[in-house]
């Protein structure tokens, strides 16, 4: 029964894994480009910060540690890269020491070179997502866009 025993070695490996696994996840957009994120990222869009209360809960029957992938088929590759962006940016501890004027200089040099369209893709993957900074963020835009006759 030596296959059934478990060396040092793989418990290193299985504990390593179930740790990597709690800092970060693979998300696979719609075009099937993958993206690694951290959990503080995670916790930001709410579809995924369910899936991470669903692990916490003991009483729950599914094992969620072996989802490797997280598939999002609502979100293209492009516009998830454009949230997680956002969010990696809006998460740094650094972000979050600036004042309101600095936060909007980053953000509207993290949003520069969009257009209309883009917004409303954002807007429409944010609210898919649950990530409602980006969600405000974006229908702000929105709403400065139409105000100004910007489109």
């Amino acid at each position: 029964m030596a296959a059934s025993s478990s060396t040092p070695i793989d418990k290193e490996t299985s504990s390593s894994t179930i740790m990597n696994k709690e800092k970060f996840r693979t998300l696979r957009s719609s075009d099937g480009k993958e993206f690694k994120i951290c959990k503080a990222v995670a916790r930001q869009l709410s579809l995924i910060a369910n899936l991470f209360d669903l692990e916490e809960d003991d009483k729950n029957i599914i094992c969620l540690f072996e989802i490797d992938i997280i598939p999002l088929p609502e979100v293209d590759g492009l516009t998830l890269d454009k949230i997680i962006g956002f969010l990696n940016m809006y998460t740094e501890e650094s972000f979050q020491k600036f004042t309101n004027e600095e936060k909007k200089k980053h953000c509207d040099d993290f949003f520069a070179n969009c257009k209309i369209h883009d917004f409303f893709t954002l807007a429409s993957a944010a609210n898919y997502l649950g990530a409602q900074v980006v969600l405000d963020e974006a229908c702000q835009r929105l709403a400065d866009a139409m105000k100004n006759k910007w489109f």
